[in-house]
């Protein structure tokens, strides 16, 4: 026992000496947050519980915050289900709602767990809705109108769950990031959320969709050194099937992403040919593939136009460039990683610059990956360290009565 808190202490102690001699030479101005020394050796705690979710030793010691399930109805009277998970530190924990991107496992994914695991450390209670739609790594406007009903019912509290009524957080990762600020949007949750995070998110899904189909929306945003993965073409693939009309459409496109897919996680086949099937396809399913195969950025957006209807109309739901974000008043992190394969920094910048001024603080990483764990350099874990800090700190501002505009 003894070993392992010297382990830890001599690490803390290293680290914030790095973080020091960083500040030093970096300061604290170039900071999106400004610095929060307060929180600062919180902040490092909260970290390396964070870390522990990409590593298998630290695994096991998050692993005490168990979730219990729960359900609740929406105005509707409709039944949701969710995990909840309870802080093992702060009595009066504030609660924040995690909206994950498409994961097979859903609320059993063992990595959204343990990230809901150490965000219960660092004094959040956390509540996980079931998102149907994103088990099935399908990507739906629909599921803001869940993830709504989760804050909704999370701020108004429950004497059933022991749940307190009051600001909630919400952080979303991903493709997540797309229905959550569709949740936001809504007036009737606007005044119950005090802050919000999104990692790795997007903005705008055109240009999103000409990036993963193999080119950039402009030229100033190409990068040599990055080049779109694979594993989001094929998943915009099962993501879409079900708006198409003809069933061995769906059956083949469905046979052909998951050839190219270990397990929906990012792994290419080269078993099966995609061409062997394109004269099997009607003219919906061509165009899917027509897109996934075009090799001249500039035909991409006719490519796009000509997919089928329900892909479109989908689209143009999902799109936050085509709609207004001002009424976004409260507090927003977000994070990316300069080098993300799979959703291009742009796209959180984008977000970012159409969120109202002022209320968006940016963080990019040189070294953080959307789909893998990178390595992470002193500035990165200073503009982490920083992140966090900021989370806390809008942790306790919700807990003594919220945040305001």
């Amino acid at each position: 026992m003894f070993h392992r808190f010297r382990k830890w202490f001599l690490r803390s102690v290293l680290l914030l000496l790095l973080v020091a001699g960083v500040l030093l030479g970096y300061g604290l101005s170039q900071l999106p947050g400004g610095g929060k020394p307060l929180y600062w050796f919180e902040a490092i705690q909260t970290l390396q519980a964070l870390r522990s979710v990409t590593q298998q030793g630290g695994a096991d010691q998050l692993r005490s915050v168990m979730p219990r399930e729960i359900t609740y109805q929406n105005a509707s009277g409709e039944q949701r289900l969710a995990d909840l998970y309870r802080s093992p530190h702060k009595a009066d924990a504030p609660l924040l709602i995690l909206m994950p991107g498409a994961s097979p496992g859903g609320r059993r994914d063992a990595r959204l767990q343990m990230l809901a695991n150490a965000l219960a450390f660092a004094g959040f209670t956390v509540l996980f809705p079931e998102f149907p739609n994103l088990k099935k790594l399908r990507i739906s406007a629909a599921d803001a109108e869940i993830l709504a009903d989760a804050l909704i019912f999370a701020s108004q509290g429950s004497e059933k769950e022991a749940l307190r009524p009051g600001k909630v957080g919400l952080l979303a990762i991903s493709y997540g990031v797309g229905p959550a600020v569709l949740a936001l949007r809504q007036a009737s949750v606007q005044d119950k959320v005090g802050f919000w995070v999104g990692i790795g998110g997007y903005h705008d899904l055109p240009a999103l969709l000409t990036y993963l189909a193999g080119g950039w929306a402009t030229e100033a945003e190409k990068t040599d050194d990055v080049l779109p993965a694979e594993y989001g073409r094929w998943v915009f693939v099962l993501a879409n099937i079900h708006h198409l009309q003809n069933s061995l459409d769906q059956s083949l496109l469905r046979r052909m992403a998951l050839n190219r897919l270990q397990s929906g996680l990012g792994q290419a086949h080269t078993a099966d040919d995609v061409s062997a099937w394109y004269d099997h396809l009607t003219a919906e399913g061509r165009a899917i593939l027509d897109l996934l195969h075009e090799q001249d950025p500039k035909r991409i957006p006719e490519r796009i136009q000509a997919l089928p209807e329900g892909i479109l109309a989908e689209m143009a739901a999902l799109d936050l460039s085509n709609k207004d974000l001002s009424a976004l008043t409260m507090p927003a992190l977000l994070v990316h990683g300069q080098r993300d394969p799979l959703i291009p920094p742009m796209q959180s910048q984008s977000l970012a610059a159409a969120l109202p001024e002022g209320q968006a603080q940016l963080y990019l990483l040189a070294h953080f990956s959307h789909i893998k764990e990178a390595a992470i350099d002193p500035l990165d874990m200073l503009k982490m360290l920083d992140a966090t800090a900021q989370l806390l700190a809008y942790r306790d501002e919700i807990r003594v009565g919220g945040i305001d505009p």
